[in-house]
């Protein structure tokens, strides 16, 4: 709405006659903003802790120690990470507090409350799992995405990632380059053609992170959210209109010092309750607005 209005002067300065005055200030009292509506299934069915076997599939071949071996201590400690992302969980009992009075994570200190969701009776354990799931496009940045993965990998920090989003005939390069760079931490990648198994990967990762040159709402982000990641976005664009500044980063050299912190102590993630109003974007919460406008009946109404 903001880029409309600003924009309206300076495309009428350019035509070649009638260029009425005015017409944002006319404009802009009768104009109101529906946030593009999430029409979202249950979180409780794409819930890992609850079907931990529903991405054993997604194992790479180098990743094939069975739970049994583990449980035998034939696995290396570094194959019991990678099975652990899947199978183990810790207790987190409801309404209780963490045992570390305070908790960082980025710049900013969050208290036990923040930390510890009420519905969040059990939380992953292993490697921090990234999601990146954005069209594969060079407005979408992917190459700062990459460039801080690439750091953390060289620094040797454990993660796992996964890179989803709808494709074009002319991908970036720098996904071959990421894909065949970062091949021992993928755990998904590419376009999902179903949707319970885009969902099944967000409801698995723990941080969502966006590096938009160009976005008017960001779909993904908030499905991320919705599943439970912690969201890092750049601060431009719609971003602040919808984040808290916790989840803002200002430049690529910040998102890498997050995201190494974040690969640290993946469990100052996974106890962060995310404090973005999910609920405001949701179909059920926005119908009403939208019937209201289109000054239609509700469906069960006619």
């Amino acid at each position: 709405m903001d880029s409309f209005l600003s924009s309206i002067n300076t495309v009428l300065k350019i035509t070649p006659d009638y260029r009425p005055k005015g017409i944002p200030e006319k404009i802009r009292p009768k104009c109101q903003v529906l946030y593009f509506p999430l029409d979202l299934p249950s979180r409780a069915m794409f819930d890992q802790s609850s079907h931990p076997n529903q991405l054993k599939e997604s194992l790479t071949s180098t990743e094939e120690c069975s739970y049994k071996e583990m449980e035998n201590s034939t696995c290396s400690s570094e194959e019991k990470q990678v099975i652990c992302l899947y199978e183990k969980t810790v207790d987190c009992e409801i309404n209780t507090k963490c045992d570390s009075p305070v908790h960082s994570i980025g710049e900013r200190n969050l208290s036990d409350e923040m930390l510890c969701p009420p519905d969040a009776k059990r939380l992953k354990t292993g490697p921090l799992h990234i999601v990146w799931a954005h069209r594969w496009e060079h407005d979408k940045d992917p190459e700062t995405f990459f460039n801080a993965l690439f750091q953390l990998q060289e620094t040797g920090l454990h993660f796992r990632v996964s890179v989803m989003g709808e494709q074009f005939t002319d991908n970036p390069e720098i996904f071959s380059v990421a894909r065949e760079r970062l091949s021992s931490h993928i755990v998904a990648w590419g376009y999902q053609e179903k949707k319970e198994d885009f969902y099944r990967i967000l409801s698995d990762a723990d941080v969502a992170v966006s590096t938009a040159l160009h976005e008017f709402y960001g779909v993904s982000m908030l499905e991320a959210v919705y599943f439970g990641c912690y969201p890092l976005c750049p601060n431009r664009l719609v971003y602040p209109e919808i984040f808290p500044k916790t989840y803002l980063y200002n430049t690529p050299v910040q998102l890498l010092k997050r995201l190494k912190r974040m690969c640290t102590v993946p469990e100052e993630v996974r106890r962060h309750s995310v404090q973005v109003p999910i609920e405001r974007y949701l179909w059920q919460n926005q119908a009403d607005d939208f019937y209201a406008l289109f000054k239609v009946k509700k469906q069960e109404e006619i």
